[in-house]
């Protein structure tokens, strides 16, 4: 411990406790004088030295001074030293406490957990399992994410295998059913788990927070390597927890990583699993960073209806083509775009959205995937396509 002078000067003056008759040592700047008490006035104290007790040998001294020596040649109690601010190690860190109980409890306290760096997915089986199994996932990585932000710090890396268990509400309805009588334990836990405002935009979910496969996502990205795409700005507009960013493959680890996300526990968790990426919790409407990207990648919200976004609303577009119209305009002249969407981007019989895309971008492929793509992981059969698209210099 490393007492603070400051704080012992500051200290209030302690009654000092002295009588005529009393032997003194007084150490003054100059000289030591050494006698007994003879005489305690209102101002003054005289000190006898004679040996031999004559009156006319003394010193007579300032009483404050005379006080104020005895002070410093008396020893501090431990317990006021105690209660004076105190200078410790911690953690390698000098910081400064208000007392000796207060240091002590920073002393005692466990120590604040490593977090970990972007998380890697390595099980190609990432959640995969039945209804109620989801669920419990789900919940157990929620309470991971608020114990982290109620403790302020990052997640460790196995607190990260348990956040990234977290698959969203795609598939999983009947948790907000109250008349689900089979899932009422489930359904109360979240009305109490959740705030009305997580809650409302799990429940709104849950048609279309269909999380990407491992297997889906690496065939993607192999396939943009094939295309050319090295290192760069990678956009994700949609991001859920960041499934796309968790199997970055090793030859693309420089890029720098962008991140979108509505959902605000989804977009939570992301941060807690990539921390060393950008990820904004909010829709993708309220960014803009134009000509910024190099790739725009991910699985796009499915749906027939719009995002309000002033600068594409005279489009009327569905919310899967409006993902694809703004990352278009994101992407710089030559990036790519590779997204997951609904078959009705490729398959509408108005052709108004594909026109739109040709005009601003070379269409470099499409892979049909078989409607049951996101039944183990997202519990949803749907048909979709993965569209690559490379923006051209002018439209």
């Amino acid at each position: 411990y490393e007492q603070q002078d400051e704080a012992l000067d500051t200290a209030p003056e302690k009654a000092v406790d002295y009588k005529v008759g009393d032997d003194v040592v007084v150490e003054l700047p100059t000289r030591t004088i050494e006698g007994k008490v003879g005489y305690v006035g209102e101002t003054d104290v005289r000190i006898d030295t004679s040996a031999q007790g004559y009156s006319w040998s003394n010193e007579v001294l300032n009483k404050q001074q005379f006080e104020d020596s005895l002070r410093r040649d008396e020893p501090t109690s431990d317990e006021s030293l105690d209660k004076l601010p105190i200078s410790v190690e911690v953690n390698g860190e000098w910081q400064t406490f208000p007392d000796a109980a207060v240091a002590d409890e920073a002393l005692n306290a466990e120590p604040v957990p490593e977090a970990a760096g972007n998380f890697r997915i390595t099980d190609d089986h990432l959640g995969e399992g039945g209804a109620k199994q989801k669920y419990a996932r789900n919940i157990a990585a929620i309470r991971t994410l608020f114990q982290l932000e109620q403790e302020h710090r990052g997640a460790t890396a196995e607190e990260q295998e348990m956040l990234s268990q977290y698959v969203g509400w795609g598939g999983l309805p009947d948790a907000f059913d109250p008349s689900k009588e089979s899932w009422s334990k489930e359904y109360a836990q979240l009305k109490e788990l959740l705030t009305p405002e997580e809650y409302a935009a799990a429940r709104g979910s849950t048609l279309n927070a269909h999380y990407t496969s491992p297997t889906v996502i690496r065939a993607i990205y192999e396939t943009v390597g094939r295309m050319g795409f090295e290192t760069g700005n990678i956009l994700e507009p949609s991001c859920g927890v960041g499934n796309f960013f968790g199997m970055l493959p090793e030859e693309m680890r420089n890029s720098r990583l962008y991140g979108v996300e509505l959902d605000s526990i989804s977009g939570r968790i992301a941060k807690q699993l990539y921390p060393k990426a950008d990820i904004t919790v909010a829709g993708f409407e309220t960014t803009d960073r134009r000509d910024f990207y190099d790739l725009a990648i991910g699985n796009v919200p499915f749906g027939q209806y719009q995002v309000r976004d002033k600068a594409y609303d005279k489009l009327n577009f569905s919310i899967h083509n409006y993902f694809f119209a703004k990352a278009l305009d994101q992407v710089r002249p030559g990036g790519v775009v590779a997204f997951v969407t609904s078959r009705y981007t490729m398959d509408a019989k108005d052709s108004t959205v594909r026109r739109y895309l040709a005009q601003r971008a070379e269409l470099l492929g499409v892979i049909r995937l078989p409607n049951d793509a996101f039944k183990k992981n997202a519990g949803a059969e749907v048909v979709s396509d993965i569209i690559f698209l490379q923006k051209r210099d002018r439209p």
